[in-house]
């Protein structure tokens, strides 16, 4: 039952416990679904970045061989690998690092 400020009125007292009991229940499946799953990472992007983005995405140049079936997210998603590839292999030059990393750590 999904209960807003207009939907229902409460008769007595068993009643309201149910229904908060009820808001409590959908509250906590709230915030297990808004958990991120592992590995999920969020970017916010400023506006010019933003329109930069987009306009890779729409000309499939974020990165080669970009499908034009892809939905943003995934392309963003192929673009940021791609990013952090690119950093830890300059980065492990400089620092004797393996090319693949074998701890967090």
């Amino acid at each position: 039952m999904v209960y807003d400020e207009h939907s229902i009125d409460i008769a007595d007292l068993e009643q309201a416990r149910r229904v908060i009991a009820d808001l409590r229940r959908q509250i906590e499946e709230l915030e297990a679904t808004a958990q991120p799953a592992e590995n999920e990472r969020s970017a916010f992007l400023d506006e010019d970045h933003a329109a930069k983005l987009t306009i890779l995405f729409e000309r499939q140049m974020m990165f080669e061989g970009q499908d034009e079936e892809m939905e943003i997210d995934e392309a963003f998603s192929v673009f940021v690998e791609d990013a952090i590839d690119l950093q830890w292999d300059f980065v492990s030059l400089d620092h004797d690092w393996p090319l693949k990393p074998t701890s967090t750590a």
